[in-house]
């Protein structure tokens, strides 16, 4: 039914159709699309056996990037293992194809701002993985942890004296075990302390297959990054120079 509204202008009425009485309004609205999520720099996931990274330098429909990942084995050689794979892949919509530098491909779909990750483990089977946004710096820093609760569980820690540096010293080195290594630095002034996970960890060095060295400091870090110095530097896990302060390395 079509409705009519009528006025009284000057010299006479004017009638004005309105449309069909009950027509929906809503027809002209238009309703905008559900929103693609975005793809994230970079994504992060952690586990008892492991902490992986995936970063993206390209996050259009091709994509690339690397993924890092760290397999921790409390009871292995290597506690902390970690390798790195490059990748090139696709996206459409919330599916992304992955080939990976290893000749593995995988998949994984984007939502809610997570990424859900189906790639091989380490021991060639399938696996998932959840992975929420982060940066490499949250990996590296949770990496970094992990090799100083490993290093802590079955070492021993030194202070450097008047100073709150301290370094956490695990499996051999030159021969000689933890507990002796650990004894000889207190007899050059050190002073034999528990590890206090409070503290900014400076470096974790493990470049001896067992043996780990995880340096802690705060505040400026100064003498925790001379430690870090001369331990990358292969001198040993602890400096010498305890006594003589001013002969930093």
């Amino acid at each position: 039914m079509r409705a009519w509204l009528t006025f009284i202008a000057a010299g006479g009425l004017l009638a004005v159709a309105c449309g069909d009485v009950g027509s929906n309004r809503a027809s002209n609205t238009q309703v905008s699309p559900t929103p693609t999520d975005v793809l994230e720099q970079g994504y992060i996931a952690q586990s008892d056996l492991y902490v992986m990274f995936v970063q993206f330098d390209s996050t259009g429909s091709q994509l690339s990037g690397t993924l890092y990942q760290a397999s921790i084995s409390p009871s292995g050689s290597n506690a902390v293992k970690t390798e790195s794979f490059s990748f090139a892949g696709t996206r459409q919509g919330s599916v992304l194809s992955l080939n990976v530098s290893t000749g593995a491909q995988w998949t994984a779909t984007l939502a809610g701002g997570e990424l859900r990750l189906r790639y091989t483990d380490t021991g060639g089977l399938p696996a998932v993985a959840t992975l929420t946004g982060s940066s490499i710096d949250a990996y590296d820093s949770s990496v970094q942890s992990e090799e100083a609760t490993l290093a802590g569980s079955g070492g021993c820690t030194v202070q450097y004296p008047n100073h709150d540096a301290a370094v956490t010293v695990s499996g051999s080195f030159n021969g000689q075990v933890a507990s002796k290594i650990c004894q000889d630095a207190i007899s050059q002034g050190y002073v034999s302390i528990q590890p206090d996970s409070s503290e900014d960890i400076v470096c974790v060095v493990a470049s001896w297959g067992q043996n780990a060295v995880v340096v802690r400091d705060t505040g400026g870090q100064s003498i925790g990054r001379q430690i870090c110095k001369w331990v990358d530097a292969d001198h040993g896990p602890i400096p010498t120079w305890a006594s003589t302060p001013a002969n930093f390395y």
